[in-house]
Protein backbone atom coordinates (compact mmCIF):
# COMPACT_ATOMS: atom_id res chain seq x y z
CA UNK A 1 0.00 0.00 0.00
CA UNK A 2 1.31 3.94 -1.06
CA UNK A 3 2.66 5.54 2.26
CA UNK A 4 2.00 9.47 1.94
CA UNK A 5 4.56 11.95 3.28
CA UNK A 6 3.81 13.37 6.52
CA UNK A 7 3.76 17.56 6.22
CA UNK A 8 6.36 18.90 8.03
CA UNK A 9 5.71 22.10 10.12
CA UNK A 10 6.77 24.81 7.72
CA UNK A 11 8.39 28.60 8.98
CA UNK A 12 5.88 31.31 9.22
CA UNK A 13 7.50 34.57 7.40
CA UNK A 14 6.05 37.64 6.41
CA UNK A 15 6.96 40.57 4.31
CA UNK A 16 6.48 44.04 5.64
CA UNK A 17 6.21 47.32 3.29
CA UNK A 18 5.90 50.69 5.36
CA UNK A 19 5.08 53.91 4.56
CA UNK A 20 5.73 54.96 8.10
CA UNK A 21 8.98 53.49 9.64
CA UNK A 22 7.40 54.40 13.49
CA UNK A 23 4.45 51.82 12.90
CA UNK A 24 6.51 48.85 12.76
CA UNK A 25 6.82 48.61 16.03
CA UNK A 26 3.07 48.64 16.42
CA UNK A 27 2.52 45.66 13.38
CA UNK A 28 5.13 43.38 14.42
CA UNK A 29 3.59 43.49 17.99
CA UNK A 30 -0.07 42.55 16.21
CA UNK A 31 1.65 39.79 14.61
CA UNK A 32 3.19 38.33 17.28
CA UNK A 33 0.41 38.27 19.26
CA UNK A 34 -1.30 35.84 16.50
CA UNK A 35 1.98 34.71 15.70
CA UNK A 36 4.73 33.97 18.78
CA UNK A 37 7.79 35.64 19.12
CA UNK A 38 9.95 37.35 15.99
CA UNK A 39 13.27 35.05 15.72
CA UNK A 40 14.11 37.35 12.62
CA UNK A 41 13.69 40.87 11.76
CA UNK A 42 15.43 42.26 8.60
CA UNK A 43 16.20 45.85 8.14
CA UNK A 44 14.53 47.84 6.63
CA UNK A 45 15.16 47.93 2.69
CA UNK A 46 14.22 50.60 -0.40
CA UNK A 47 10.82 49.13 -1.82
CA UNK A 48 10.88 51.63 -4.22
CA UNK A 49 14.56 50.67 -5.70
CA UNK A 50 12.35 47.98 -7.55
CA UNK A 51 9.34 49.19 -8.03
CA UNK A 52 6.10 52.07 -7.52
CA UNK A 53 3.43 49.74 -7.69
CA UNK A 54 2.46 51.15 -3.91
CA UNK A 55 3.04 54.59 -4.06
CA UNK A 56 -0.24 55.93 -5.11
CA UNK A 57 -2.53 54.38 -2.00
CA UNK A 58 0.49 53.98 0.26
CA UNK A 59 3.17 57.55 -1.06
CA UNK A 60 6.69 57.27 -1.71
CA UNK A 61 9.88 56.24 0.19
CA UNK A 62 8.10 52.98 1.05
CA UNK A 63 10.64 50.69 3.56
CA UNK A 64 9.82 46.76 3.29
CA UNK A 65 10.88 44.37 6.25
CA UNK A 66 11.09 40.61 6.75
CA UNK A 67 10.57 38.92 9.86
CA UNK A 68 9.98 35.34 10.54
CA UNK A 69 8.30 33.62 13.91
CA UNK A 70 9.60 31.11 15.92
CA UNK A 71 6.79 28.96 16.21
CA UNK A 72 6.40 26.91 12.93
CA UNK A 73 3.02 26.46 11.34
CA UNK A 74 0.82 24.17 9.70
CA UNK A 75 1.25 24.57 6.03
CA UNK A 76 -2.48 24.16 5.28
CA UNK A 77 -3.03 27.41 7.59
CA UNK A 78 -1.61 29.91 5.17
CA UNK A 79 -5.77 31.26 4.19
CA UNK A 80 -6.40 31.98 7.69
CA UNK A 81 -2.95 33.80 7.57
CA UNK A 82 -3.12 35.62 5.00
CA UNK A 83 -7.09 36.80 5.94
CA UNK A 84 -5.20 38.07 9.28
CA UNK A 85 -2.90 39.77 7.69
CA UNK A 86 -5.07 41.69 5.44
CA UNK A 87 -7.26 42.35 8.98
CA UNK A 88 -3.91 44.45 10.29
CA UNK A 89 -3.51 46.18 7.06
CA UNK A 90 -6.99 47.55 7.45
CA UNK A 91 -6.56 48.54 11.32
CA UNK A 92 -3.32 50.62 10.23
CA UNK A 93 -4.92 51.98 7.22
CA UNK A 94 -5.29 55.73 6.94
CA UNK A 95 -8.86 57.55 5.43
CA UNK A 96 -8.68 54.13 3.65
CA UNK A 97 -5.31 53.88 2.55
CA UNK A 98 -3.13 51.31 3.61
CA UNK A 99 0.25 52.49 5.97
CA UNK A 100 1.44 49.01 6.00
CA UNK A 101 1.33 46.41 3.21
CA UNK A 102 1.93 42.57 4.29
CA UNK A 103 2.88 39.79 2.58
CA UNK A 104 2.59 36.34 4.72
CA UNK A 105 4.39 32.99 3.18
CA UNK A 106 6.10 29.94 4.80
CA UNK A 107 9.38 28.62 4.28
CA UNK A 108 10.36 24.99 3.96
CA UNK A 109 13.89 23.47 3.25
CA UNK A 110 13.07 23.58 -0.28
CA UNK A 111 11.10 26.51 -1.09
CA UNK A 112 9.76 30.32 -0.12
CA UNK A 113 5.82 30.19 -0.58
CA UNK A 114 4.02 33.20 -0.77
CA UNK A 115 -0.06 34.17 -0.23
CA UNK A 116 -1.68 36.11 -2.54
CA UNK A 117 -5.42 36.99 -3.51
CA UNK A 118 -4.84 37.43 -7.00
CA UNK A 119 -4.99 34.00 -9.22
CA UNK A 120 -2.43 33.43 -11.85
CA UNK A 121 -1.66 30.38 -13.76
CA UNK A 122 1.31 29.79 -11.61
CA UNK A 123 -0.70 30.13 -8.59
CA UNK A 124 -2.09 27.40 -6.48
CA UNK A 125 -5.62 27.77 -5.00
CA UNK A 126 -6.32 27.23 -1.37
CA UNK A 127 -9.33 27.78 -0.28
CA UNK A 128 -10.89 31.36 1.20
CA UNK A 129 -10.15 33.04 -1.73
CA UNK A 130 -6.26 32.54 -1.23
CA UNK A 131 -3.65 31.31 -3.47
CA UNK A 132 -0.10 29.96 -3.16
CA UNK A 133 3.04 30.94 -5.20
CA UNK A 134 6.33 29.08 -4.98
CA UNK A 135 8.48 32.50 -5.55
CA UNK A 136 11.76 30.64 -4.86
CA UNK A 137 13.27 27.52 -4.58
CA UNK A 138 16.52 26.04 -2.91
CA UNK A 139 19.05 24.62 -5.01
CA UNK A 140 22.85 24.26 -4.10
CA UNK A 141 23.43 26.35 -1.20
CA UNK A 142 21.00 29.51 -3.07
CA UNK A 143 17.67 30.52 -3.63
CA UNK A 144 16.69 30.24 -7.30
CA UNK A 145 13.92 32.29 -8.96
CA UNK A 146 11.06 31.62 -11.24
CA UNK A 147 10.02 33.85 -14.47
CA UNK A 148 6.92 35.43 -12.48
CA UNK A 149 9.18 35.82 -8.96
CA UNK A 150 8.55 39.51 -7.79
CA UNK A 151 12.12 41.56 -8.67
CA UNK A 152 12.77 42.48 -5.60
CA UNK A 153 12.72 38.51 -4.48
CA UNK A 154 14.95 37.84 -7.17
CA UNK A 155 17.61 40.29 -5.72
CA UNK A 156 20.66 38.64 -3.59
CA UNK A 157 19.82 40.75 -0.56
CA UNK A 158 16.18 39.02 -0.08
CA UNK A 159 17.78 35.47 -0.74
CA UNK A 160 20.82 36.44 1.90
CA UNK A 161 17.69 37.08 3.92
CA UNK A 162 16.08 33.59 3.12
CA UNK A 163 19.52 32.16 3.81
CA UNK A 164 19.45 33.38 7.06
CA UNK A 165 15.78 32.63 7.75
CA UNK A 166 16.08 29.03 6.21
CA UNK A 167 19.07 28.22 8.76
CA UNK A 168 17.59 28.96 11.57
CA UNK A 169 14.55 26.93 10.70
CA UNK A 170 16.84 24.14 9.94
CA UNK A 171 18.09 24.23 13.23
CA UNK A 172 14.44 24.20 14.73
CA UNK A 173 13.64 20.73 12.52
CA UNK A 174 16.90 19.11 14.02
CA UNK A 175 15.18 19.71 17.23
CA UNK A 176 12.18 18.28 16.66
CA UNK A 177 13.68 15.27 15.09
Amino acid sequence: MKRFAEMQLAKLVCGVILSKQQVLGAVLEKLAALYGPVDFASEGMDFNAFTDYYNEEMGAGLTRHFVSFERLVDRTTLPGIKHATCAIELQCAVQGNRTVNLDPGYLTLGQLFLASTKDNFFRIYLGQGIFAEVTLYYERGGYVDFPWTYRDYQSAAYKNIFLQIRAIYKKQLAVLR
